[in-house]
């Protein structure tokens, strides 16, 4: 599988890569992990997913399998060109070379509708340095967005579940609660990651 410290190593050391930290990479390699992030999410053959920074594609590899459509938006174009060989011959998969703060989400909805897909999930490992504007780019279209399932810094989604008496608590729990039924469906400490990242994730 993609997620897995023997592909992750081969895969960077033959396209002469290293992880990008400007970036934010931190690549899964627990396939288990992987798996579980995807299948907690309710995927079909009705769902579109969006992905959020593929990276290698751990997550997509898995996703492809269970839904109907997976439109996948990475940043680093290096990435890309892996991931459009790796997925070639995925008729379901559809990847595009752009930072997804920059996506109109209202067309993109209309793009996924008009292929047929009105079940949309986001899947996403998402970079902890965009994670608060992506999420809030995200909930705001949460009419038209069945669920989302993001890996985060765990003192992020802490802050997301938090209660009012909680240090935690603030504008993005204020703003997860209002728009959302945000929950922790699992802990992932940060040896699942190459590199491995000073911080555990959620």
């Amino acid at each position: 599988m993609i997620s897995s410290k023997k592909y992750v190593d081969e895969t960077l050391r033959k396209n002469n890569l290293v992880a990008n930290k400007s970036l934010g990479q931190n690549f899964l390699v627990e396939s288990d992990i992987a798996t579980f992030i995807v299948d907690s999410a309710n995927i079909s053959k009705d769902t579109c997913v969006i992905e959020i920074g593929p990276g290698l594609g751990a997550l997509t590899e898995i996703a492809l399998e269970k839904a109907g459509l997976v439109m996948a938006f990475e940043i680093d174009a290096n990435m890309v060109k892996i991931l459009s060989e790796t997925f070639k011959e995925k008729e379901n998969f559809i990847l595009t070379n752009i930072d997804f703060l920059k996506v109109d989400i209202e067309k993109l909805i209309k793009e996924i509708n008009d292929k047929g897909f009105n079940d949309i999930v986001v899947l996403s490992n998402l970079p902890y340095y965009i994670t608060t504007p992506i999420l809030f780019k995200l909930l705001q279209d949460e009419n038209r967005i069945s669920e989302i399932v993001v890996m985060v810094q765990k003192e992020v989604a802490l802050r997301m579940i938090a209660n009012e008496k909680s240090k935690d608590y603030g504008i993005l729990t204020l703003m997860t609660k209002f728009l959302s039924i945000p929950e922790i469906v699992v802990n992932v400490p940060n040896t699942s990651f190459i590199p491995a990242p000073n911080v555990e994730s959620a």
